[in-house]
């Protein structure tokens, strides 16, 4: 199932560069195991930092599941509601849009920047936002007696650095807290009707697994509404740290004799495909099917690279190109099973794309792009 969450990153890509020693000349890029390096890399460590949104889901629609294109991860979204005796019960995650025109003022166009009745100019931009679905109602509101947003699957050695919160209003004490553990690490403050503000927690600690965002409080019973979005999830990666090409991925992801590197790593999300083993792993990087067909090998490509980047390899050069590249394969539903039907159905011009896209990224990883090639 395709996911229709849309992703931005903090940190704008670079312009593709050719990398080189002075005294060597740059080896040309190839489908196979990388030359012996030529790149002397100096490491550091910087933050890369890709933002959650919801606007690509439809006004009212249900919020299950997160994709995370750029880390290659996806995200489970568990929700529970507050009922005001003290218990709490089944919810849903929905998609209210900040672009919507309600007919008459009501309990949702605090959410809304245009309209009659719209009472959020700040939430202009906004588009889709997440809240709490109210139940046993027609309508789509965003008043819903608040509960808690559960986002469970997070890989080691990311944090949360920001987010944004809608419409807490000033007699919602409770604000919309982020917790960790059980411990609440961040809360908004209650700015008034239809306001917006960005949370910025004064710490970040790791996420182990899962991070909690309350919108309101059980005990007392807080019946507070409003929604979050803009979820900038970030993690420390080695920069200049070196990259590896689909061959060394391929004889290293446990088949022997060299050490598994590969299951670390996983899953990896390529489009609407979600690699979460190394025998899928190893069929992709293998390119098997016909030459031609250039899906087959963007996806290797495109493979190496994530593999790369979760390996700590700086991914900034190459970023643009790993979002453009997933959102293709994820609008044509491009998996396994069909992808030879799909190359078939392209223009020639999407073809010329999908060979750009796959080039690019047989550059980074072969060192011609980026940070360089790995000494090993």
């Amino acid at each position: 199932m395709r996911l229709p969450l849309r992703w931005s990153a903090l940190i704008p890509a670079v312009g593709i560069a050719l990398v080189a020693c002075s005294d060597q000349s740059p080896v040309a890029p190839e489908d196979s195991a990388g030359p012996s390096p030529r790149f002397a890399i100096a490491s550091a460590s910087t933050e890369v930092c890709n933002t959650i949104t919801f606007d690509g889901y439809t006004h009212g629609a249900d919020i299950n599941t997160v994709a995370v294109p750029g880390f290659g991860f996806s995200l489970t979204l568990d929700v529970d509601r507050y009922n005001a005796d003290g218990t709490t019960s089944d919810g849903q995650g929905m998609a209210y849009s900040t672009n919507n025109v309600s007919a008459s003022a009501n309990e949702g166009t605090d959410l809304e920047h245009t309209g009659p009745h719209a009472r959020c100019p700040s939430c202009s931009g906004l588009n889709s936002i997440l809240v709490i679905e109210r139940p046993n109602t027609s309508s789509i509101l965003d008043y819903n007696g608040g509960g808690t947003l559960t986002f469970s699957g997070f890989p080691d050695g990311y944090y949360l650095k920001s987010y944004t919160v809608i419409d807490n209003d000033t007699y919602e004490a409770g604000g919309v807290q982020y917790v960790l553990g059980g411990s609440t690490i961040a809360t908004s403050s209650p700015l008034g009707d239809g306001s917006v503000q960005t949370v910025v927690p004064a710490t970040q600690p790791i996420i182990s697994g899962s991070m909690q965002f309350r919108i309101g409080t059980l005990n007392p019973y807080d019946a507070q509404s409003g929604g979050i979005d803009n979820l900038v999830i970030c993690r420390r990666v080695t920069t200049g740290g070196c990259t590896r090409t689909i061959g060394y991925w391929k004889t290293h992801d446990g088949g022997g004799p060299q050490d598994d590197m590969v299951s670390r790593h996983l899953p990896i999300t390529l489009g609407d495909d979600v690699v979460d083993n190394t025998t899928e792993s190893d069929m992709i990087l293998a390119m098997s099917g016909p030459n031609s067909n250039g899906l087959i090998k963007l996806r290797a490509q495109l493979l190496a690279a994530m593999l790369n980047v979760s390996a700590g390899a700086d991914g900034s050069a190459i970023s643009a190109t790993i979002t453009a590249a997933n959102a293709f394969l994820d609008a044509n539903n491009v998996t396994a099973g069909n992808i030879n039907a799909v190359w078939s159905g392209l223009t020639s011009a999407q073809r010329a794309q999908v060979n750009a896209w796959k080039d690019q990224l047989d550059g980074y990883n072969n060192g011609l792009i980026g940070p360089g090639h790995c000494n090993s």
